[in-house]
């Protein structure tokens, strides 16, 4: 059984050929590999595919984030191989990362403002607060849901 698939170039050359399973396993983060490997073991196991996002280590020692997705192919109910696709996805990952921390801390800067911030859903006419809005109309938190309606009222 060899892993098929490999299609980002940079880490196939840094594997220098498609591995075996177990060598191309190792190529994974130290807290990816079980991740993996359970993957790779229910896929072979049962035909079960997997699409994963996972740490990964260059044979360079380079940490990158990649997607992993694999199949099985069966004959007569029997799994023969095991196919997949392989995609670099760190500028993705630090692109999330990079939005999840400027999220964090706008969520800070206005909170400790008390600047309220909303958000309307035209598609339902529900509308979103967050905290110092409902301070800001003298609503408690649980006030449950703003819908359009109930601003009008409160403006």
């Amino acid at each position: 059984l060899t892993a098929e698939g490999v299609s980002d170039d940079r880490i196939l050359d840094a594997m220098a050929a498609p591995p075996d399973l177990e060598r191309a396993i190792d190529f994974y983060d130290e807290a990816s590999r079980p991740v993996i490997a359970a993957a790779a073991e229910a896929a072979l196991r049962d035909g079960t595919p997997f699409d994963l996002e996972l740490g990964f280590v260059s044979a360079s020692g380079q940490h990158r984030w990649v997607r992993a997705l694999g199949q099985a192919e069966q004959q007569d109910g029997r799994v023969v191989r095991l196919a997949g696709l392989f995609q670099d996805i760190t500028a993705q990952r630090h692109a999330q990362e990079a939005i999840r921390e400027l999220s964090e801390r706008l969520r800070l800067a206005t909170d400790m403002a008390g600047i309220g911030i909303w958000e309307w859903d035209f598609t339902t006419w529900r509308i979103h607060w967050n905290a110092p809005m409902y301070q800001l109309h003298g609503l408690p938190l649980n006030a449950g849901p703003v819908d359009a309606a109930r601003w009008l009222t409160l403006i």
